[in-house]
């Protein structure tokens, strides 16, 4: 999976450097822009068959400036609300389990434009925060970590005028585990653009 992940890096950054680098004159100004986003997020891990996922509803916000040459450079947060599972007896709790991830970090992509919709291939990379925590009775159990992840994705956005409204697919990987906290997300997105043109060369 690590050379896999090498090899996706390796070939963005290629598809973003060599336009950049032609030396052709811009068809463009650079443009800044901003989005929400919510969404969903499905955990593709064994914890789903408990119940209890890290994941499911999530929102946050991506910022980043277009170059000229189409390139992509900016950052996204996205947190996702998890789990939230109590049980009671006789009016008493008897066990709780909680489970939350977010994650932050640098995109890099490059903006392509078919017709009015926009398409910007990207990956992400940076810290997720895992936050989890099991107790029954008087025992509690935390289970809290940070991980480095790298998260490739698409977003399909329509453009009317300089706002923009779409879904953004991405699938956070978490190297240092087989399996868990990868997820992947579905998020519908509605931003603007400021500057520049909101189309790509």
């Amino acid at each position: 999976m690590r050379p896999l992940l090498t090899a996706s890096a390796v070939a963005l950054a290629g598809l973003v450097g060599v336009p950049c680098l032609a030396g052709e004159p811009p068809a463009r100004r650079a443009s800044t822009s901003v989005a929400l986003l919510a969404g969903y997020g499905f955990q593709l891990d064994s914890v789903l068959a408990s119940g209890v996922s890290a994941y499911r509803f999530g929102f946050g916000t991506r910022a980043g400036v277009t170059l000229p040459c189409g390139a992509y450079l900016g950052g996204a947060f996205v947190t996702h609300t998890g789990t939230n599972v109590a049980g009671a007896r006789g009016g008493a709790a008897t066990y709780v389990s909680i489970a939350h991830a977010s994650h932050l970090g640098p995109e890099i992509g490059f903006d392509f434009a078919l017709w009015r919709l926009l398409v910007r291939p990207s990956v992400g990379s940076g810290l997720l925060v895992s936050l989890g925590k099991t107790a029954v009775a008087t025992a509690e159990v935390s289970d809290d970590h940070a991980y480095f992840f790298v998260a490739p994705g698409t977003l399909v956005a329509y453009r009317f005028g300089d706002a923009f409204a779409g879904v953004d697919l991405s699938l956070p990987i978490v190297p240092a585990q087989p399996s868990k906290q990868w997820a992947a997300t579905a998020l519908l997105t509605l931003g603007t653009t400021f500057g520049g043109s909101s189309t790509a060369r």
